[in-house]
Order: C-alpha cells, then sequence, then structure tokens
C-alpha cells in the first residue's frame, strides 16, 4: 500500500526575526480536504468572516480553550493543504505563527457551504434596495434613513427592514393590538422580536401611539377643560398633565369648560415644559410623532363636544411639517381654523441644525409636490432646501 507523500513546506521569504510560509505542492483545491467533522466545524467558524488575513492570536480565542489542541493540528493540515500560508516570528527561540493569509478564502467558503464576500455584498445590496424603497413611507422612512446609512451587519439590517415593513402595514391597515399580536403580524413564521429590536423600535417610534403596546394607546393631554362620561369624569386644569385611553374618546358625552383653543405638540419635552405654563382656555395635546389612526380618531372625538381652533408644533424638518398636517387633520375635517407655531423660517436659520439625509430629501419632494401646503410651511420646507439643514424644536419651545 502507497502511502501520500507529506507535503514539503517551504519558506516564501525571511528575514532574522519574520518569515512566511507556504507549501510547495498545494492538494486543496484539486483534491478534497479530508477533514474530521471536528477540524471542518472549526475551519467554518474560522472562514466565516470575509478578511483576506487573520491573526493566530484571534483564531485561537475563536477556537475556545477547549478546542485549543484541535486549533494547532488545523492549523498544521491547513499549511500542508495550501489552503493558507502563515506568517511566523521569531520569539523566545522558537518560530511562532502570528498570521494566516488564505490563499482562495472564496472557494474554500463555497466548499464549506458559506457565504462569500461577493454573496453578501449581494445581500447588502438587495436589502438596501428594500430599504430604498421604505424612503418614500411616510411614517417610516426615516429610520429606513437611519438603517441604510448604518453600518450594521447585513442580517441586523435584513431583521430592521422587515420590522419597517410590518409597522408600515399595520398602521396601514389601522390595527392595534400588544407586541406579540404585532410580532405575528411582522414575522408570521418566528413570532420572534429580539430585546435588541424592540429597544431600537422604542426609540424610533411611539410604539403605544401606533398602536402597538404593552397596554392601550393613550393620549396626552393638559390644559382646559372638564371631560365626562356616564360614570364620571375628569377635570384637566387639577392636573399637571394626564394620559386617557384613545377608545376612551369615543364614548365622551360632553365637555364642559371647554377650550377656546387647542395646542399641539410634537416634542415630549416641550409638551411637558409648555403644560406647566398654559395660559387660561389652552388645551394642550402630545403628538407623539406621526399620528395614529387610533388618535386621530380620539382627537375627533374630543372635537365633537369641543370644538376651537389648533397651532402645531413640530420640529423644523421636513418630517415635522408632514407630522403637522397629520396632526390637524381632525380640525380640517371639522372646518376647524388651525395654524403653524413654532415652525418659522427663524427658528431654522438661529438654532443649531443637523444635515439633511436622503429620506429628508424625499421628504421635501413630498411636500413640494402637496396642493394643500401652507405658504408658511412652503416657505420653511424651502430654507431647509437651501440651508440643507434641519432642527428640533426642543432647542426654543
Amino acid at each position: 500500500m502507497r502511502h501520500a507523500q507529506p507535503a514539503t513546506i517551504v519558506v516564501l521569504a525571511t528575514t532574522r526575526s519574520k518569515r512566511r510560509r507556504a507549501a510547495s505542492d498545494a492538494q486543496w483545491p484539486s483534491k478534497p480536504l479530508g477533514l474530521s467533522e471536528d477540524e471542518r466545524q472549526l475551519l467554518n467558524d474560522w472562514a466565516a468572516a470575509s478578511a483576506a488575513t487573520r491573526k493566530w492570536a484571534a483564531l485561537r480565542e475563536a477556537a475556545g480553550i477547549d478546542r485549543l489542541d484541535l486549533a494547532e493540528r488545523l492549523a498544521t493540515k491547513l499549511l500542508a493543504l495550501g489552503v493558507w500560508t502563515v506568517q511566523e516570528a521569531f520569539q523566545r527561540a522558537r518560530w511562532e505563527l502570528k498570521e494566516i493569509a488564505w490563499c482562495d478564502l472564496p472557494t474554500l467558503q463555497t466548499e464549506l457551504g458559506l457565504e462569500t464576500a461577493a454573496e453578501k455584498q449581494a445581500q447588502r445590496l438587495s436589502i438596501d434596495e428594500q430599504l430604498e424603497q421604505l424612503l418614500a413611507d411616510e411614517l417610516v422612512g426615516e429610520a429606513a434613513a437611519a438603517v441604510l446609512e448604518s453600518r450594521l451587519a447585513a442580517a441586523s439590517k435584513r431583521g430592521r427592514a422587515e420590522l419597517l415593513r410590518g409597522l408600515s402595514l399595520w398602521v396601514q391597515a389601522q390595527r392595534s393590538g400588544l407586541r406579540q399580536d404585532f410580532a405575528l403580524h411582522a414575522r408570521p413564521h418566528t413570532k420572534a422580536i429580539t430585546a435588541g429590536e424592540w429597544a431600537w423600535l422604542e426609540s424610533s417610534f411611539d410604539l403605544a401611539g401606533l398602536a402597538v403596546g404593552r397596554f392601550k394607546t393613550m393620549i396626552w393631554l393638559a390644559g382646559a377643560g372638564r371631560l365626562l362620561w356616564s360614570g364620571g369624569g375628569v377635570d384637566l386644569p387639577a392636573l399637571p398633565l394626564i394620559a386617557l385611553p384613545c377608545e376612551h374618546l369615543l364614548r365622551l358625552t360632553a365637555v364642559q369648560a371647554a377650550p377656546n383653543q387647542y395646542w399641539l405638540i410634537e416634542n415630549r419635552a416641550s409638551f411637558e415644559k409648555q403644560a406647566e405654563q398654559l395660559p387660561p382656555g389652552c388645551c394642550l395635546i402630545w403628538t407623539a410623532g406621526r399620528p395614529s389612526h387610533a388618535w386621530l380618531r380620539g382627537v375627533q372625538a374630543l372635537l365633537l363636544h369641543a370644538p376651537a381652533p389648533v397651532s402645531v408644533s413640530a420640529d423644523a424638518d421636513p418630517a415635522g411639517i408632514e407630522i403637522a398636517l397629520a396632526a390637524v387633520e381632525p380640525w380640517r375635517n371639522a372646518g376647524l381654523p388651525w395654524l403653524t407655531r413654532g415652525m418659522e423660517i427663524a427658528q431654522l436659520e438661529t438654532s443649531k441644525r443637523q444635515p439633511l439625509n436622503g429620506y429628508d430629501q424625499q421628504c421635501l419632494q413630498r411636500l413640494f409636490d402637496r396642493s394643500d401646503l401652507p405658504d408658511s410651511l412652503r416657505e420653511l420646507a424651502l430654507g431647509m432646501q437651501r440651508l440643507q439643514g434641519k432642527a428640533e424644536q426642543e432647542a426654543w419651545l
């Protein structure tokens, strides 16, 4: 029986302290790797990344303490097979492995069933295309732009794109429910949304306002008005501010000492600040970003019993203008007067500005295409376009 001749390892380059070695007669990829199951699993772990070179210390760490002996044996075998070349340093009177360089990583990854760098890039492009489509969505476009511009891994981007698409469809269908209901809607096959993804959704959206909550969807109020139901009432001036279930407003029977004006504020910090210094007769409402259908229905029910004009204040950014226009919809439907407050070009020009992103540009185009855009808001939008900047209302309100 003839035995295979051991591979010859040659020195490609050397100095007194460093050398690079390789197999002179590489068997792979013309011949199978011939690895054990344990060796193949460890190689899978090592080859999953797309880097052309890897530090040996990092590979040992990836192997873990229980597989160090296996790692040493596999390193020698891969060198002999011609899978990689190695760079060594002369230390402590001997040559020690410091770094490896893959000879043909894409071919190796294909053989192991791993994604190549080209395949990962193609997948990223596909995910980016999905996110770019979401930029046109008024609700989720801003968040999609942030994900698109981030350095998140492809899997994380894909997951967030999926959640954004699910949230958009949830709101379009006027659905409401608990978080597990939304999870089933957004991911019908797995129903799993990680804690990190929930945290990201919470930081990007008012989930309760979009009828995705742990509890009921609420509306926050402060100022004038005594709200009455068949079983009792709430005196708003007696409280700094209050949150009521949106559906509860649908059962209002009357409003006493009704407000003579409403004021909608988008920014929560500004809402709480202004709640402490409201003039008599003003009812303050927090819009909490883009209003949900439940919020709009609740406000519409309030106006049936206590109609009055409204002022709306939102950030001096393209999304803020869209939010303001959406929030005053109940007043417009009722034929009641409305105007903006603190959304003048002066606030934008004198405040610290942030640059416009891709979503902002698309949002501006949508605004310019609207026939119902008031002159004051068109002037603000034109100012954003001219300055290529936007600002948050918390800076002046």
